[in-house]
């Protein structure tokens, strides 16, 4: 490889007039020139017509179109190969009525489209290769463009559409691939757009659209697979619907955030989850659809995300507290009650509730399973019924199990008429001759029996909703 002193830099008017010559001659330059610099900064292309850089390879090294001017016509970067280097496009403006990415490979380096501006166009990057380095679009001004990164594949750099600006129309990232690096939107700015990033795939960076503003439209996540994910809307203002459906691998998903999060139309969201949805301080004026969304893990194996290394006590208890909140409010009576089991569970193993509640509440949550379980007290109201079949026949003289089995039921069911009559089996049992062992035992089991026909009746409640 040549010293920087001796690095070959095509430039200037020497640079357009090969551009010119067209693709064959331009390749044949490259491939005599496989490591050089190729500098069009400030030229302005709108004086060409339309412009072709379709099929162009590029040496390894610097490429840069900073400052360049893309005006009317055509502008074609289709299935370029930019090879390894910095790729710069900074304060680039396209003004083209059709811009194409489209194959075009983008190697190890740094991709720069810092400030560029797309003034209404059709911009398309789709099915683009990025390799490991850095991708900026910064404060990119993409005006009413309709923009699409359909099949896009991202290395694993940083991805950041920073305070990016996007008027209007339709943004499409379906079927992109991202890479282990973090994934940014902090603070972009959407017109009246859907955006959508229908079947794409993330990989384990961090994913980060907090404080981003769309004016109107929607944005989806349907059928995504995400990685070891946090991923975060904090403070987002969104003037439409929010969609994260039908998408893979939500228990890898260390954190997922809305919190302060202000959204006008139908939020969706569902999945299995090992983390617990933050939704708290979030302002959401239409309906909330949390019917699928489940949180299956147990207290010790929940996710947290970064920050919660720097909260006081454990926040996933006040966010099960507000997704149970959200769920009642929208008359997801099942969602609600998971959520209310999930919180404490939590609570107890956090010790966030007394030594002698928490055993109640270990109790309860054998019994009833929180009142979500009709066959749980069930179970219990047989074993209790089978244990004081077995105690009034041992403890009873001359008593044959059949009689005894008799009297647990009628000890069972204390409400019933039947117990009133001074010739039931219990009353028999219990009081001829007197034995204060078969005493103490029917009035143990009225009292547990009495519980668990209470839990019973919590659960079936809770189940049909009576």
């Amino acid at each position: 490889m040549a010293d920087a002193a001796e690095r070959v830099v095509l430039e200037g008017q020497d640079a357009i007039d090969l551009w010119q010559r067209g693709r064959d001659a331009w390749n044949t330059w490259v491939e005599e020139n496989p490591e050089a610099d190729i500098d069009f900064s400030g030229v302005d292309f709108s004086k060409y017509g339309d412009v072709s850089f379709a099929s162009f390879r590029f040496p390894n090294g610097k490429k840069d179109f900073s400052e360049t001017v893309f005006d009317d016509g055509i502008v074609g970067f289709y299935e370029a190969d930019f090879g390894d280097g910095d790729v710069r496009f900074r304060g680039a403006t396209f003004i083209a009525s059709y811009v194409s990415f489209d194959g075009t490979r983008f190697g190890k380096g740094f991709v720069s489209f810092y400030r560029t501006t797309f003034e209404d166009c059709d911009l398309g990057f789709n099915n683009a290769t990025f390799d490991s380095g850095i991708i900026s679009f910064n404060h990119a001004d993409f005006g009413k463009s309709r923009i699409s990164f359909g099949g896009t594949k991202f290395g694993n750099g940083a991805v950041s559409f920073y305070g990016a600006t996007f008027g209007g129309g339709l943004v499409s990232f379906d079927s992109a691939t991202f890479g282990d690096g973090p994934v940014n939107f902090v603070g972009a700015a959407f017109g009246a757009c859907n955006v959508a990033f229908e079947g794409g795939r993330f990989g384990k960076g961090g994913i980060n659209f907090n404080h981003i503003d769309l004016e109107k439209g929607s944005l989806t996540f349907n059928a995504v697979k995400f990685g070891e994910n946090d991923i975060s809307f904090k403070d987002a203002k969104v003037n439409g619907n929010l969609e994260l459906q039908c998408y893979e691998n939500t228990k890898f998903i260390r954190g997922l955030s809305f919190h302060g999060m202000r959204l006008t139309g139908t939020f969706y969201l569902e999945g299995d989850f090992t983390c617990v949805p933050d939704l708290r301080s979030t302002a959401l004026a239409a309906h909330v659809d949390l019917q699928n969304l489940r949180i299956e893990a147990s207290p010790h194996e929940l996710k947290s995300p970064e920050d919660d290394k720097y909260a006081k006590g454990d926040p996933n208890i006040a966010r099960l507290r507000r997704l149970k909140e959200l769920a009642e409010q929208n008359r997801h009576h099942e969602a609600a009650l998971h959520f209310f089991a999930m919180e404490r569970r939590v609570a107890r193993h956090t010790k966030a509730m007394s030594p002698g509640a928490a055993v109640l509440d270990y109790i309860y949550e054998l019994a009833c399973d929180y009142g979500q379980s009709i066959l749980q007290p069930m179970i219990c109201l047989f074993m209790s019924f089978s244990l004081s079949a077995v105690g009034y026949h041992y403890l009873s003289t001359g008593v044959s199990f059949g009689t005894a089995a008799k009297a647990a039921l009628v000890g069972a069911v204390p409400f019933l008429p039947l117990v009133r009559l001074k010739d039931n089996p219990l009353a028999k049992i219990v009081g001829d001759p007197a034995n204060d062992a078969l005493y103490f035992l029917a009035v143990g089991e009225q009292l547990f029996c009495f519980v668990f026909l209470f839990l019973l009746g919590v659960s079936l409640r809770n189940r049909f909703r009576l």
